[in-house]
Order: C-alpha cells, then structure tokens, then sequence
C-alpha cells in the first residue's frame, strides 16, 4: 500500500515539505494511481527503493541516481511530444527526484503545473 504521509516522511528528511515541487508532484501522481495503472506500479517501486535507505546521505544520492536514470529516458526517447503520456510521465517525475530546493512562487512550480495539465490532457482524465 502507498501511503502519501509514509512518501511525506521521506521528503522531510530531506528538509522537504508539502509546499515543495517534490511532495506537489508526488501527490499528483499518488492521487491518479488507481486510474493508471504503471504509476502505482511506479509508487512501488520508489516506495521499496527508498525503504532499502538508511542514510540521509544515501537517500541523496539515491534519488540523485534515480532523477539520472530518468533525464536519461527522457533524451532517449524518440519523440518529445506534450500529447505523449510516457514522456509526460517521466518530466513528472523530474520534480520528484530534483532536490533543489524551490519555494512555491517559483518558476518551477509553473513548469509543474503546465506539465500536470499536459499529462492529464494526454490520458483524457478530466
């Protein structure tokens, strides 16, 4: 089971809050994933990748490693359409993994929305 507050847990250690892209598009994606299939599978696997953590420092670098792992996917796929959910999926997921810190009047939480309402125009959820 995916607990948003157990995901919340994890985002304060890092110094992050419910005001932070990461827990904003988190949620996002927590609150869509009885309707798409591949992002509660995608909760799981972050959710057991992250209990392996002990460490603030290894939580670091792990999430270091998985927001590498994901700009790399990006750059590997053939197209780059908006209309495409699974490049979609992965710029959300940008947000997750990129711990810089960006308070909530930031560019960055533009870009967050304007993919939000991509990815949800690209499943024709409404």
């Amino acid at each position: 089971m995916n607990d948003l507050n157990w995901f919340l847990s994890v985002l304060e250690r890092l110094n992050l809050d419910k005001n932070s892209c990461n827990f904003k598009a988190l949620g996002f994606l927590f609150h869509l994933k009885d309707k798409v299939a591949y992002i509660n599978h995608f909760l799981e696997n972050f959710r057991l990748s992250l209990e392996k953590v002990n460490d603030n420092f290894s939580l670091k670098i792990l999430f270091d490693q998985l927001n590498v792992k994901n700009w790399e996917n990006i750059m590997n796929m053939e197209s780059h359409f908006f209309e495409n959910d699974d490049y979609l999926f992965l710029r959300l997921k940008v947000f997750i993994f990129d711990l810089q810190t960006v308070d909530a009047e930031s560019e960055t939480i533009d870009w967050l929305k304007f993919f939000q309402k991509k990815y949800i125009e690209s499943l024709n959820l409404k």
